[in-house]
């Protein structure tokens, strides 16, 4: 049996241990089974009595006679000699059949009178278990608190035998024994599993080097690794410098000969490229994508911020739409205000020159060859003030110039209409160079013209009333000045 007089001071033994638990666990045990035992009864009895409320026990007469063995009543009242103590005592026992009444089936027997006890048996495959007695709370209590060895246990089963007949200490003994701190045994490092003070300070020594040479393989404390491919190095471990050569991923356009400083993040490392000689420094990061690309890091030899403009002057400059770079007409092929009054001059005497006089008014009809087809003018009417040029060949399409000129202010005016009379943009082309166009709206995505043409806006909204077609030939590429 284990110690039971315990004291704080007292030193435990695995034998000691080894002891307490083959007890726990004996106790436990025995207390289980009964527990389990007691759990199946109550069960049972549960059971039966959900199924037997209002019924009545089948009774057997006068011989009282009905065997549980064959009973196809659910709940009988026998003193038959296959009941659980035979023939003398009364038994209310309920049979639990499974799918019929010959079938497996399960049965629970509970004394009529005389002591509380409950029987329980099942019938599978043929054959009738043994009637096991079910223990009752209060025979489990008195077995559990039962001191005076219930399982007639003898010394032999315990071990008493193994134990050598020799004296004993006394208490006084064996407490100074258990207070004796001064290593009574003469225990050695060995045989405790420990070192010795030599021994732990040499695996601290290596320790403390393991430690070290770790450091030094991220290029701490020591010449960094060289670095085969920058991309290579892996993106959650391995912080540390590292040397640059013949190395493949270092930024382009500069002397890959450097140090990197490689920052590992679980899933979003990032890199600091320092080149050799220029100083220049580039930086990257990594997304779900991979590696991005590098970025130069600005620095006093890269970057002077004096000579760079404030974004406000820069935005201040964009919208300045009053001609701040000078652009002469000849920049961008347009012609200045003198040169379109001689153009337009020549042009107006060219047309007196080559007037028509009718006396009696009509139509002028001839054919003037351009391009290789023909077209017609007509309606020049003298009374009006004014003349049309008309088209009718399949190369310039349908429509009408109206021209005439007013003496009061010395103007000439032109416009055009389609072949359907609605008016349209009239473009003065420059020796089958650039044009010179006037309408309505913004001419991008709408007007075609050749590059260094001028659209003047009519409507001039927001003041953008003057174009240049600074690109292409189509309809785009038009800049507001």
């Amino acid at each position: 049996m284990a110690k039971t007089d315990w004291n704080m001071e007292d030193t435990v033994y695995p034998a000691d241990m080894n002891q307490i638990g083959q007890e726990i666990n004996d106790n436990k045990s025995a207390a289980q089974t009964a527990q389990q035992t007691a759990e199946t009864a109550q069960q049972a009895a549960e059971n039966a009595k959900k199924s037997s409320v209002n019924k009545i026990a089948v009774y057997g007469g006068a011989d009282n006679n009905i065997d549980p063995n064959t009973t196809t009543d659910p709940y009988i009242l026998t003193s038959h000699a296959n009941a659980p103590s035979g023939t003398g005592a009364y038994w209310h026992i309920r049979t639990y059949f499974y799918s019929n009444t010959t079938n497996n089936r399960a049965q629970l027997a509970i004394r009529y009178n005389g002591a509380d006890e409950m029987y329980i048996r099942r019938y599978n495959d043929g054959v009738w278990s043994s009637w096991t007695k079910v223990a009752n709370q209060s025979v489990l209590d008195a077995h559990i608190n039962n001191k005076s060895n219930p399982h007639s246990v003898t010394k032999a089963q315990v071990g008493l035998g193994n134990v050598d007949n020799a004296k004993q200490a006394t208490k006084a003994e064996f407490d100074a024994h258990v207070n004796n701190k001064s290593n009574p045994h003469g225990v050695t490092p060995a045989q405790i599993g420990a070192e010795t003070p030599a021994g732990a300070q040499t695996k601290a020594n290596q320790a403390e080097q393991n430690a070290i040479n770790w450091v030094r393989s991220f290029g701490l404390g020591a010449n960094v690794p060289l670095a085969s491919d920058l991309n290579s190095l892996p993106i959650n471990r391995d912080t540390g410098f590292y040397m640059t050569g013949d190395t493949k991923n270092t930024p382009p356009g500069v002397n890959a000969n450097g140090s990197v400083i490689h920052i590992a993040r679980d899933s979003r490392p990032s890199q600091i490229f320092i080149s050799y000689g220029t100083g220049r420094m580039y930086h990257r990061g990594y997304t779900a994508e991979g590696w991005q690309q590098w970025y130069e890091i600005w620095t006093s030899s890269s970057f002077d911020p004096s000579a760079k403009a404030d974004k406000s002057t820069l935005d201040s400059h964009i919208n300045n739409k009053s001609n701040p770079h000078g652009v002469t007409a000849a920049q961008i092929g347009a012609e200045t205000p003198a040169g379109a009054q001689a153009k337009a001059n020549t042009a107006e005497q060219n047309a007196k020159d080559a007037s028509l006089s009718l006396a009696n008014g009509g139509t002028v009809q001839g054919s003037i060859t351009g391009s290789g087809t023909s077209n017609n003018f007509r309606n020049l009417n003298v009374s009006s003030g004014y003349f049309d040029v008309q088209s009718y060949g399949s190369s310039y399409g349908y429509g009408k110039m109206r021209s005439y000129y007013n003496a009061n202010d010395r103007s000439w005016n032109l416009s055009a209409t389609d072949g359907a009379g609605t008016a349209v943009p009239l473009k003065l082309q420059l020796s089958s160079g650039p044009y010179i166009i006037e309408g309505s709206g913004s001419p991008e995505g709408a007007i075609s013209a050749g590059p260094g043409s001028i659209y003047l806006r009519k409507d001039n909204e927001s003041g953008q009333k003057f174009y240049v077609k600074e690109s292409g030939t189509g309809n785009t590429g038009w800049k507001v000045k």
